[in-house]
């Protein structure tokens, strides 16, 4: 006779487990490391993809991971190229500088 601790760890196994993950706010604030208040506030205000059931909030694990890929700012390289320059200019004929 099989216990319930066998067929949990084999529905944890099972692929819908692993192709589909709902997390709570207090774990979506840990995998984001963000305050579950921040989180709240995301959900109240509409701006991160949410499940709600009731008073319970669910988060898929993929739809939030692409939501932060939505918010990634990329370096313009050309200001980036400025920036180094301007840390390795010469320092020749400058008071104070060997």
């Amino acid at each position: 006779m099989r216990g319930c601790q066998e067929d949990c760890d084999r529905a944890d196994r099972s692929p819908a487990a692993t192709t589909l993950e709902w997390l709570s706010v207090k774990e979506l604030a840990l995998y984001l490391n963000l305050k579950p208040k921040t989180v709240y506030h995301l959900v109240e205000t509409a701006s991160i993809p949410h499940y709600r059931v009731g008073r319970v909030v669910r988060f898929r694990r993929e739809e939030v991971d692409a939501w932060m890929e939505s918010k990634r700012i990329k370096a313009d390289s050309v200001d980036v190229d400025k920036i180094l320059a301007s840390f390795y200019t010469p320092t020749e004929g400058r008071p104070g500088h060997l």
